[in-house]
């Protein structure tokens, strides 16, 4: 082979060597975010440990900010949902794996999916932490983990919880909700 030929070859190969660093370094599409819809509420931890006990969670939750951010319900259920399965499917982690990729990992992920976004919205308050965490408590089946936001939800604010599994709010039981173990936001 002539120095000429091999010199062309190389030439050709900076550009997908480009395209592949390029690629490979960008952030997943699944944590962008444009703008997150929040309540014009932020909330304190004092106002935050209230609505859970009004609501029968009767665990501490870990509170760390000073101030909390709360997304509508609509963009929980929507927008969020949407970023979450792409999220888990771009990383291979869409499907149930016992104790590698089971209940606790997947609330974790979509806890940090939650962060990301918010981190990276065009309208997030400084100084604000983000009202979309964990819950953990001991169900009928044993101990589980699933998602738990304070929503906007058309005028009003309320508890949601929400199973990063399915994608879905669900309603817990009363004992549900006294068994909890530990949360955070």
């Amino acid at each position: 082979m002539s120095l000429n030929f091999m010199i062309k070859k190389f030439l050709l190969l900076i550009p997908l060597f480009t395209l592949l660093i390029w690629g490979c370094s960008r952030p997943a599409d699944s944590l962008q975010s444009e703008t997150i819809p929040l309540g014009e509420h932020l909330f304190t931890p004092l106002e935050i440990e209230t609505m859970l006990l009004t609501n029968g969670v009767t665990t501490r939750f870990t509170l760390t900010d000073e101030k909390y951010a709360a997304p509508t319900a609509e963009w929980v259920r929507g927008v969020y949902s949407d970023k979450l399965t792409k999220f888990l499917f771009d990383y291979n982690l869409n499907h149930w794996t016992q104790e590698s990729s089971d209940c606790d990992d997947i609330s974790r992920t979509a806890a940090v999916n939650g962060s990301i976004l918010f981190h990276n919205s065009k309208n997030k308050p400084s100084k604000a932490g983000f009202l979309f965490g964990e819950y953990h408590y001991w169900g009928k089946q044993g101990g589980h983990a699933i998602n738990i936001a304070i929503v906007k939800d058309g005028p009003v604010y309320r508890l949601m919880f929400y199973e990063p599994q399915t994608k879905l709010e669900v309603k817990l039981t009363e004992s549900d909700k006294f068994s909890s173990l530990w949360g955070r936001f």
